[in-house]
This record gives C-alpha cells, structure tokens and sequence, in this order.
C-alpha cells in the first residue's frame, strides 16, 4: 500500500512540473518581448496569446505545447502506473489532473497560469472523446468566446 502511494505522489509531481512549464510566456517573450501577464486576460493561455500578440503560429504553437505537456504527463501516468501492476486510468487522471493544477498554478511564473482549457481537453480525450468532440462542434459555433469561457 506505501508502494502505491510512493508511484501515485512520483506520478502526480512529473505531472505537476510538466503541467508548470510556461509555454505560453516563454515564446511570447522570446519572440515578441511581450509579457503575457500585461495583455488582455493576463493569463498564460492560447486565447490570451492570440490577443497579445495576434499571431497565428505563437498561438497554435502555444496550444500544441499546452497538449503535448498534458499528454507526456497523462503517458508518465499510465506506463509508471503499468510499470508497477496498478491501474492505468488511475495513473492517467493523477498525471493528467496534475498537469492541469501545474498549468494553472505553475511554480516558475509565482503560481499564476492559464485557464486549462487544453489541458482538460486532453484528459477529456483520454477518458470520453466523444464529450470533447461535442465541445469542439459547440466551440465552432459559438466562436472563440466559448473557447475562453467568457461571457
């Protein structure tokens, strides 16, 4: 039982810190000099790098990082989990869950961060896909304020 609880905090820090890194902040203020923090929402998200910036491939790169650090901690979850007979879709939601609390609260930009829209859509995708494709049908007609959650 401290075995599983030894894998389960192993999973849920990798998933913290992969979630914590700031790809939103780090290419705006590589390529445009720009803080994040001083534009639009104030938020390190993919809308909020569109706004910042009004550039396209900042903002799809923003998003394909935000994915792609939710999917290695939702991957790091289930092969620890798999490594050591426990069960994979534990260890998915414990990496996947904490990715989105490290993007939202990332300890390399003072505990502030995105929204987690991505993040979620990730772990929506590894639990019920089918969910996610409903909310991107709902996203598409509804424009990008859906997508911000903003009213």
């Amino acid at each position: 039982m401290a075995d599983d609880l030894g894998i389960w905090v192993a999973v849920a820090v990798a998933g913290y810190l992969l979630g914590s890194f700031p790809t939103a902040y780090l290419l705006v203020k590589h390529f445009t000099g720009k803080n994040i923090f001083q534009w639009g929402t104030a938020n390190v998200g993919t809308v909020n790098v569109h706004r910042a910036t009004n550039s396209k491939i900042l903002t799809l790169s923003t998003l394909a990082g935000d994915l792609l650090k939710t999917a290695v901690a939702v991957l790091v979850g289930v092969y620890l989990a798999r490594a050591v007979g426990l069960d994979e879709a534990v260890g998915a939601g414990v990496g996947g869950i904490a990715a989105l609390v490290g993007h939202n609260y990332s300890v390399f930009l003072w505990f502030k961060g995105g929204k987690g829209l991505a993040c979620s859509a990730v772990l929506g995708f590894y639990f019920a896909p089918a969910i996610v494709g409903l909310w991107v049908l709902a996203a598409r007609r509804g424009g990008a304020s859906l997508l911000s959650l903003e009213t």
